[in-house]
């Protein structure tokens, strides 16, 4: 006699955004469902996101021509992308991955599964607002992505053309035009791109937030307690939390973003996970009003308008999950806008500090642990948790499931690190 889905239960470890749609989408199957957050839904990496879908996104961080690039990047505590000197040997793993999917061979594999996973995503969450009910937080926006520099220009236009030939409405803007549709902008911007349909939340954490109660208000609960051991025992996985209280699920999901690796490796996956920490000052009223999430390439930041004020945020550190924070980053993103925007206001700024979990090869990981099926890892999602959490959720379902899968995983897999 089969097992119907509600007698059987499932553990879902972590309440940030994968977590809580990973949650809801085993509740409308029918399973029996607990989260875990020792925070709560929502109060961790997801709550200060830029807030934006990026489905147009396809190019992973590793590039055959970042190596040229990096050493002068890595090593520049306000750089784009900067690694504390103290933190090298920890990060080394992660390093040596990186660089292996530099190659040309393993950047193309990334593009091409970086463009089902996304299709996949803009497609699932699309269905994922109507039936949960979501349209309120979701504000329908473009983007403009600005370039001071024609050379820059030039070198993004062809991956600009790419995605315009899979079916994105991209328009190539040129002084004048750009200044009409963002006059708060400098005019030194002479080149942008603008991406016709850029879905916005209204804010991550309100969104973040809806989600996990509409998932509670639907069948499942929130055990606030942080899970600190994960075993197997037949069938069964076993978790206890830091208090030493024990609990036993059919399924587990390890959702713990950043700090998944602290469960992996008591299954016998220690992976090169780290984070990729980015931080943002949101103005609560900034004094210029912008009608598109705006992007600065050259400079790695982006103005985000949120309905609890414009997010100037950006910038990759990695740093690990305990590092001391540096707010100077958030200063220097602030003064550069400011320079980029005149008129923009910084009173009432609040800075914050996410650790975006990042695997070595930038791509997220969505399988099977290595001990059992009955444990499924879903994380590593780098800036693209709130723009593939629709997705994840679908697929983290269907390998709970163990049912045919609704695009080919195979890059995605945990053999790609062994």
């Amino acid at each position: 006699m089969a097992v119907s889905n509600q007698t059987l239960s499932v553990a879902v470890i972590g309440a940030g955004i994968i977590g809580v749609a990973s949650a809801a989408y085993l509740v409308r199957e029918g399973y029996n469902v607990t989260l875990f957050d020792h925070q709560g839904i929502g109060e961790s990496t997801s709550s200060g996101n830029a807030g934006a879908f990026a489905y147009v996104d396809i190019y992973p961080l590793p590039q055959p021509g970042i190596l040229l690039q990096a050493p002068k990047w890595f090593f520049d505590p306000l750089g784009p992308l900067a690694i504390p000197l103290a933190y090298v040997p920890k990060l080394m793993p992660w390093l040596t991955g990186f660089l292996w999917a530099c190659r040309p061979a393993q950047v193309h594999k990334s593009v091409e599964l970086m463009k089902q996973l996304m299709a996949l995503s803009r497609l699932e969450a699309h269905q994922f607002w109507q039936d949960w009910d979501l349209s309120e937080y979701i504000v329908e926006r473009n983007s403009l992505t600005v370039y001071e520099s024609g050379a820059a220009f030039n070198r993004a236009k062809s991956k600009w053309q790419e995605s315009a030939d899979q079916g994105f409405d991209i328009e190539f803007l040129q002084g004048a035009d750009i200044q009409q549709l963002e006059p708060s902008l400098d005019k030194r911007f002479k080149h942008a791109v603008r991406v016709v349909d850029w879905p916005m939340v209204t804010d991550p954490k309100i969104y973040t937030k809806a989600v996990g109660e509409k998932t509670l208000d639907a069948g499942a609960r929130l055990i606030t307690e942080k899970i600190n051991r994960i075993s197997l025992d037949a069938n069964q996985v076993k978790l206890a939390d830091q208090h030493n209280n024990d609990y036993c699920f059919d399924k587990a999901v390890i959702a713990m973003g950043s700090w998944s690796n602290q469960l992996t490796t008591q299954l016998g996956d220690k992976l090169p996970l780290d984070a990729e920490r980015g931080y943002n000052t949101t103005i609560p009223d900034p004094n210029i009003k912008l009608s598109h999430f705006i992007l600065f390439p050259e400079h790695g930041f982006v103005a985000s308008p949120l309905a609890t004020g414009l997010r100037i945020g950006g910038a990759n550190e990695l740093a690990g999950t305990d590092y001391p924070a540096n707010y100077k980053r958030s200063e220097h993103l602030l003064n550069k806008a400011k320079d980029f925007l005149p008129g923009l206001s910084s009173e009432g700024g609040t800075q914050w500090m996410g650790r975006r979990p990042s695997l070595a090869d930038t791509q997220p990981l969505i399988d099977y642990s290595s001990a059992s099926k009955n444990v499924i890892y879903a994380f590593g999602h780098g800036h693209y948790g709130l723009t593939q959490s629709a997705a994840t959720g679908k697929l983290v379902s269907e390998l709970v499931a163990q049912k045919p899968l609704s695009i080919n995983l195979d890059s995605l897999k945990l053999k790609r690190f062994k």
